[in-house]
């Protein structure tokens, strides 16, 4: 099975950041060129302007600095890459791992055997030592997918971990579950890919159009007849350095953005959260019938609060329904619909439970009113979750034989849903990175001002000396 159980006492003691930062410090060799082209650059610069002393060291020493955060984020984003990659495999082999082993931490145990050496080879001993060492299984499966997950912040990681727990509890046949999730997995690494080979096609013109601009204002001022030349004022001194430091600064953003675009950990609204927002908008609700004190003024702002928090909530549900419809699935491979709502209301997210205990409410009073799914969500509008408590009515009044074509409707369609959420993540992405092309043009328009300015003051200055 390895030889991780006589490493793992000392090894697998080390800190998550202790480990990191060891695997990063691997990776930095790369970037010894960097220092000594960014001191090129900026002493082409510095010619070209024709910079006096104060301002040459002072950009040199912009330039040494900018050049050791540079290396830095570059390091970053290949660490990230190669972890993007890592776990991407993990995840894989994990899901096919669990469809043969049906347990955690067998599936671990076969995982593990396929990274002999590098960062997730150190994360999985460890993981598979804390499964050992502890007597609550449950508590110490949980513990290690955590570890996992804060190494490897990716957001399908976690809900394959919990799908993975929830299996283990509850059993059932998740093959095709399993299998449409390794689908969806593959279409998101797809699409971070293409996002960040976008990003990166940005990167390059975007930095090429910043070096354009920079030009531009070295021809502009080697163009100005000598007596309007403003090539050693202070101003445009002071400009021109800050302009080639404000270069390695959005160098900086753009490596950043990209380094950080590979993996993004998703965010779930605490139970504290969700109360309040839910609370705030049964408040203020412009049509509705429970409204505090003072309800009864209804003013701008709190118009306008309702509606931000109310889009807030919605995005939740919109993410959080085909979660909780997965469970929701699994259970009812052994309990009626009602019994598999209720169950499923432990794990349920935060920002459903009320929507979930209200839905049950109705069934308790009357289980056959199909009603109760109808209203489901229903203030929000959300086509995709109305399409869902269709589906589940379906299955509630559906013949024996239907039911399980039925069920595979309702997989099949809650993966679309998720799969559709993620693509227009994706598309947002790429629709923000796009302001990396308009960053280059605002600091040489700055300058470009700053030499307006100087040109002017220059001529007030002759016509006072002429005076």
């Amino acid at each position: 099975m390895g030889d991780y159980t006589g490493t793992c006492q000392s090894g697998c003691r080390r800190s998550k950041w202790n480990i990191l930062r060891e695997h990063q410090i691997k990776m930095c060799g790369g970037q010894k060129y960097l220092l000594p082209l960014l001191l090129g650059f900026s002493l082409l610069n510095a010619w070209l302007f024709a910079l006096r002393t104060f301002y040459i060291a002072l950009l040199l020493f912009g330039t040494m600095v900018a050049a050791h955060f540079l290396g830095q984020i570059c390091s970053y984003g290949k660490s990230e890459q190669r972890k993007f990659s890592d776990v991407n495999s993990y995840m894989q082999q994990f899901m096919s791992a669990m469809i043969l082993h049906r347990r955690i931490a067998a599936a671990l145990e076969e995982v593990y055997l396929t990274f002999p050496d590098g960062l997730m080879h150190d994360t999985l001993q460890q993981m598979i030592w804390v499964i050992r060492r502890e007597e609550d299984l449950v508590r110490a499966q949980k513990e290690a997918f955590r570890h996992m997950e804060e190494t490897y912040p990716d957001e399908q990681l976690r809900f394959i971990h919990d799908f993975a727990l929830r299996v283990e509890a509850r059993g059932g046949d998740f093959k095709a579950e399993m299998e449409l999730l390794s689908r969806m997995r593959q279409r998101h690494e797809k699409r971070i890919e293409h996002c960040q080979s976008n990003m990166k096609i940005t990167a390059y013109t975007s930095s090429v159009l910043y070096v354009v601009m920079i030009f531009v204002c070295v021809l502009v001022q080697r163009m100005m007849p000598q007596q309007l030349s403003v090539l050693s004022a202070s101003l445009s001194q002071t400009s021109e350095v800050l302009l080639v430091l404000l270069f390695y600064l959005f160098l900086y953003l753009v490596a950043n953005n990209m380094a950080k675009g590979w993996m993004r950990q998703e965010k779930q609204m605490g139970d504290k959260r969700a109360k309040q927002l839910c609370a705030y908008i049964d408040k203020w609700r412009p049509q509705g019938e429970k409204r505090g004190p003072g309800a009864g003024r209804w003013m701008i702002w709190h118009r306008a609060i309702y509606w931000i928090r109310f889009r807030i909530v919605r995005k939740e549900i919109c993410h959080a329904v085909p979660k909780w419809l997965f469970d929701v699935c699994l259970l009812m491979q052994k309990y009626n619909i009602t019994v598999s709502i209720t169950e499923s209301l432990r794990t349920a997210p935060a920002i459903l439970k009320k929507e979930i205990q209200k839905l049950l409410e109705s069934l308790r009073r009357d289980p056959s009113d199909i009603r109760a799914y109808a209203h489901f969500c229903e203030e929000y509008e959300i086509s995709s979750v109305t399409q869902t408590t269709r589906m589940l009515m379906a299955i509630q009044n559906g013949a024996a034989l239907d039911t399980q074509i039925q069920m595979q409707q309702l997989i099949a369609h809650n993966m679309d849903m998720l799969d559709e959420l993620d693509a227009r993540e994706a598309t947002l992405r790429d629709a923000v990175n796009v302001r990396y092309n308009i960053y280059p043009m605002i600091p040489g328009a700055i300058v470009m001002a700053g030499y307006l300015f100087s040109m002017v003051m220059r001529i007030f200055a002759t016509m006072s000396a002429l005076i």
